[in-house]
């Protein structure tokens, strides 16, 4: 007889930042401390004022430490609003300890949903997130660029790496490198794969970002 197939599944909290009267949390599942709070409010923003967002919106990693938690997200533009330059920002909360369960980002990639203006009430409850070991696959003709900046990344772990993005699929080159990390450095990894600008400050430095064309 065949053997059933275990599936695993971890806990996401979530959580909606958009436009209200000003960039701001819209709902979560999570209340977070007051320092990690305003990182969020801060990275959810848009990385690229006045700069066009892709289509497909763009991905952000850091970690909370106060919280416990490290932070996946995508953010889109959202023109629907009266407000030039706004966005949406759907982030994933995912607890330290099940970063190393991890098995693929794609699995991840399935959770995000771009909102309407009005719906907002969808992201104040946790996720439950099927893992599955669906391999993160390079196209072979992107395998030099992700040799670079990983040789770069490790080369000089102290200084931050920024490149070019070419397009959607970079953000797969971004996520193949963060999931081939020892759990320990997945968790303190930062990451975007679009901005105008350096987004590190003080307090985050960015480890990669894929800048604007």
């Amino acid at each position: 007889m065949a053997n059933a197939l275990i599936m695993d599944y971890i806990g996401l909290d979530q959580t909606l930042h958009g436009y209200s009267e000003g960039h701001r949390l819209i709902n979560g599942s999570f209340k977070l401390p007051h320092s990690d709070a305003r990182t969020m409010l801060m990275l959810s923003d848009a990385s690229a004022s006045g700069s066009r967002i892709p289509s497909e919106g763009y991905l952000t990693g850091y970690p909370l430490v106060e919280s416990g938690k490290y932070v996946f997200a995508r953010t889109w533009a959202a023109p629907e609003m009266s407000r030039p330059g706004c966005v949406w920002t759907h982030s994933l909360l995912i607890d330290f300890a099940d970063l190393a369960r991890l098995g693929s980002a794609l699995d991840l990639l399935r959770c995000f949903r771009r909102p309407s203006v009005r719906g907002g009430s969808d992201y104040a409850s946790r996720l439950e997130a099927t893992m599955t070991r669906t391999p993160m696959v390079v196209p072979p003709h992107d395998l030099e660029r992700a040799g670079q900046w990983a040789s770069a990344l490790y080369g000089k772990p102290n200084s931050g790496v920024s490149a070019e993005r070419e397009g959607p699929g970079d953000d797969v080159l971004v996520l193949a490198i963060w999931m081939q990390q020892w759990p320990r450095l997945r968790r303190t990894f930062r990451f975007c794969s679009f901005s105008a600008d350096d987004r590190s400050t003080s307090e985050n430095n960015f480890d990669l970002q894929l800048m604007e064309a």
